[in-house]
């Protein structure tokens, strides 16, 4: 940017947002156990560092460069029974999706059950402890939040749903605590796709009726380019490539081609996801304030270039839970307790009798 041209102020998206983790259910637990079995406690990582990935976690720099593009020594967690196991663990820190909705994932997802940025593929048994689940919208997300996000987005009340298949894309596990801990985003490539954002979330926000709104509509996939914020630059991903079927063996080969950081080549700025663009543009306003608090990066950042610039528009209302109207902020939860399988007569007495 030229000199005489001076960069508006970076709100703080803490005071605006509540990242509450979410901790999993025992039912939710226990099928995790079950699928994965004895597998699932001894998991081998590719980063040492990658069993954290908080907000205020950045993996640590690795001391030598991967000159052999080999992955680097796997080494294994700490102990499941341990406390600080629980504590730190991505699968346990974020959750696991039900089965029912990583096979929505899966069937929405362009590269289906394979990491999005390797390609890798979930293990043929369907255990989760090579593939982590990434959710651009925390689940544990606070309700002014979710309300804010639903009102500009123009949806009806509590009708946002952290567990959709847009909201969660895989990555192999290693990969998992940078797009967590400020390592990276994902911005969409289609400028014209991000005019049209702008322009529907400054429509909503000249509106006070409920019914003027206009509701966000987006395409099966997208194209997005993944932007480093602040990650290891000795950092090197492999994306697997599936050449023609041998004849003789019906076997395909597959090849890996190595991307270095900071990830600019062609594939890595044109991975298509089936991510709602809205949804990754918010993790990105979350991760790229939250290390330009740290001190990571500075406010420029946001100004780099034009898809950057209005990443920052479309998010700037999601940090001002203030200007939603206050009949739709307040209004109480509705209740959506499911029916009972169970008729009527079959139920057991509220009180049952004296014997």
């Amino acid at each position: 940017m030229s000199e005489s041209t001076t960069s508006p102020p970076i709100p703080s998206i803490t005071s605006e947002l509540d990242f509450t983790p979410f901790e999993k259910s025992s039912d939710l637990e226990h099928e995790s156990s079950a699928e994965s079995g004895s597998e699932s406690q001894n998991t081998s990582l590719d980063d040492p560092d990658s069993t954290r990935h908080d907000g205020d976690h950045i993996p640590q720099l690795q001391d030598s460069v991967n000159s052999q593009r080999v992955p680097t020594t796997t080494t294994t967690p700490p102990s499941s029974n341990s406390q600080k196991a629980d504590a730190t663990s991505p699968r346990m820190f974020w959750g696991i999706p039900d089965k029912e909705t990583r096979n929505l994932v899966h069937a929405a997802a362009p590269a289906g059950d394979r990491c999005v940025i390797t390609l890798a593929k979930v293990s043929k048994s369907g255990k989760v402890a090579d593939i982590a689940y990434c959710y651009a919208m925390p689940r544990g997300l606070h309700l002014v939040t979710t309300r804010t996000v639903e009102w500009y987005l123009g949806m009806a009340l509590d009708t946002l749903d952290l567990d959709s298949p847009y909201n969660i894309f895989l990555v192999r596990f290693d990969i998992h605590p940078w797009y967590y801990g400020m390592g990276f985003v994902w911005i969409p490539v289609d400028l014209a796709l991000l005019h049209k954002m702008a322009l529907l979330i400054n429509h909503n926000s000249e509106q006070t009726d409920l019914k003027c709104r206009k509701c966000s509509k987006h395409s099966r996939t997208t194209r997005h380019r993944l932007v480093v914020i602040h990650m290891d630059p000795n950092r090197s991903w492999p994306r697997e490539q599936v050449e023609q079927t041998t004849p003789s063996t019906g076997m395909s080969r597959v090849r890996p081609t190595w991307h270095d950081y900071p990830f600019t080549d062609e594939t890595m700025q044109n991975i298509e996801l089936h991510l709602n663009p809205f949804y990754a543009l918010f993790h990105a306003r979350y991760q790229i304030d939250r290390a330009i608090e740290k001190g990571y990066i500075d406010n420029e950042f946001w100004f780099r270039d034009e898809g950057l610039n209005l990443a920052y528009t479309i998010t700037q209302n999601f940090l001002q839970p203030e200007t939603v109207p206050t009949d739709f902020m307040n209004a109480p939860r509705p209740n959506k307790m499911p029916k009972s399988p169970i008729p009527e007569s079959e139920k057991p007495a509220t009180n049952p009798p004296a014997i």
